[in-house]
């Protein structure tokens, strides 16, 4: 729909009720973001070693306004890719493990 044809369609009145029902329960692409990054957060808290702390779902939001902290304090420390690495790895060998003795 065009903005002339919502023009046409609703007054200003109902669209002021859309923009209140959003502020109340949100729809559109920022409500799927946020649905995609629980589910990464789930995902990567699952796999996490336990000497990484845990993700949040902010972690996995898109920033597209620029509001995120700085670069600086989102870095993560050497020993923690290791960590997530390593276990990553032992996971996979693992796997490939299993299919060579059950083939």
């Amino acid at each position: 729909m065009t903005v002339k044809e919502a023009q046409r369609r609703i007054n200003s009145d109902e669209f002021g009720w859309w923009m209140a029902y959003d502020r109340i329960e949100p729809f559109g692409e920022e409500r799927a973001d946020l649905r995609i990054a629980q589910l990464c957060a789930l995902i990567a808290n699952i796999n996490r070693s336990k000497k990484c702390k845990s993700y949040k779902v902010k972690d996995f939001m898109f920033d597209f306004e620029g509001k995120a902290d700085t670069v600086a304090d989102r870095r993560q420390p050497p020993e923690e890719m290791i960590s997530i690495f390593t276990s990553f790895a032992a996971a996979h060998n693992a796997f490939l493990k299993s299919r060579k003795g059950g083939a």
